[in-house]
């Protein structure tokens, strides 16, 4: 039988494999010639998509610490000194 952390660390990396990522922002989706375009309603849209996939990394990066423990060093930063 898995402990607390065990089995919250098997929920995380499920949810994360399962998650529905957001689809970056498309402007070719929106037409200058439709008679319902709007600017400020697509940069509204932009923005919005903006921040969610933020929050998506920001929750990934979260996940990783949770899943990885306090060991979480960014890749590349240039070796270990010691």
């Amino acid at each position: 039988m898995l402990g607390p952390l065990e089995n919250e660390q098997w929920q995380l990396a499920e949810y994360l494999e399962k998650a529905g990522w957001t689809e970056p922002f498309d402007p070719s989706l929106y037409d200058e010639e439709d008679e319902d375009y709007e600017p400020e309603f697509i940069e509204m849209e932009r923005k919005d998509n903006l921040r969610r996939v933020a929050n998506e990394l920001l929750l990934i990066e979260r996940a990783k610490e949770w899943l990885l423990g306090d060991d979480v060093s960014p890749q590349g930063s240039g070796g270990q000194t010691g």
